[in-house]
């Protein structure tokens, strides 16, 4: 998106040109950061000069604990966004995560609809680390009597969060809905013969993280699928990595930096244009919130 921004806009924030934002886990901070005003060089930035402190070293899981401390990424977050509440976006959003404790799905919304009365109290901060808890990589995220983890257990690629929740609040014609997923780099999973062994005990919980990347690749593959019949698949740009980098680790801050930058790269030369053309040329309306220090309807 940074690319996107120096190529086609001039270094404006690429989140004027979008009506809605939707992310998980990592994608929630990044959704989160472009609601509070930030252009997606200065999230570009953001992770390149501080991802070795977020995730120092590759670990796949912990020992007795969660394999990274989630205060470098907390204190980061806290300064990126500002102490903002989610009524104080710029831009209509909805973030998923997962409720533990009571167990059930959750996704924070904008109050872009008169029914979304609660959300917009809860710090960004919160909601950032809510949906980026990811499974024995990060520890359970508390906020008053909720815990929460990572929103990729169900809602990996928010396509479908997203369109649903437009659907269900706006009289907007499918035909008239453009959308833009960006992936992170997906592997088909392949079960062995040995995968097998011991009831699949070995494969799925010590394989580092292959468990965890089975639920998002298939959360994944089935939001996309059924984005494509609701609205067809040529109003669905889906931007992903090639298969072979989806090998870098998830806390693989080294290997990311020499990887992902010239992927992303090729990504942009080979897309950037379309991108451009279907999404770029106008700016996005302005968010009409219902609650909140924004809000502008009664």
């Amino acid at each position: 998106m940074a690319g996107l921004e120096r190529t086609y806009l001039d270094g404006k924030s690429i989140a004027s040109c979008f009506d809605y934002i939707s992310g998980t886990s990592t994608g929630g901070i990044i959704a989160l950061g472009l609601a509070n005003g930030l252009t997606a060089s200065d999230i570009h930035s953001f992770y390149l000069n501080h991802g070795g402190i977020i995730f120092p070293r590759d670990r796949k899981f912990g020992v007795l604990r969660s394999a990274y401390n989630a205060a470098p990424l907390r204190d980061l977050v806290l300064a990126a966004l500002e102490n903002k509440i989610v009524g104080e976006a710029q831009c209509r959003l909805s973030i998923p995560s997962c409720e533990g404790r009571h167990g059930d799905i959750n996704v924070f919304k904008t109050p872009h609809h008169p029914d979304f009365k609660m959300d917009w109290k809860v710090p960004m901060t919160d909601v950032a680390m809510a949906t980026s808890a990811a499974p024995t990589y990060l520890p359970i995220h508390n906020i008053g009597d909720h815990d929460f983890i990572d929103g990729g257990i169900w809602g990996n690629t928010p396509t479908m969060v997203a369109l649903t929740d437009i659907l269900s609040c706006y009289d907007i014609p499918r035909d008239n809905i453009d959308i833009l997923s960006i992936g992170t780099g997906a592997k088909r999973p392949q079960l062995r013969n040995q995968d097998r062994w011991f009831g699949g005990i070995v494969t799925w919980l010590f394989s580092g993280g292959f468990l965890l990347e089975n639920f998002m690749y298939y959360s994944s593959a089935n939001a996309l699928g059924q984005t494509y019949l609701l609205v067809g698949k040529d109003r669905c740009k889906r931007i992903e990595p090639s298969e072979n980098l989806s090998e870098i680790g998830l806390g693989n801050y080294k290997a990311a930096v020499k990887q992902l930058l010239p992927e992303a790269e090729r990504l942009l030369a080979d897309n950037g244009d379309e991108i451009a053309r279907i999404f770029l040329g106008s700016p996005a309306s302005k968010p009409v919130f219902y609650h909140g220090p924004k809000a502008t309807a009664v």
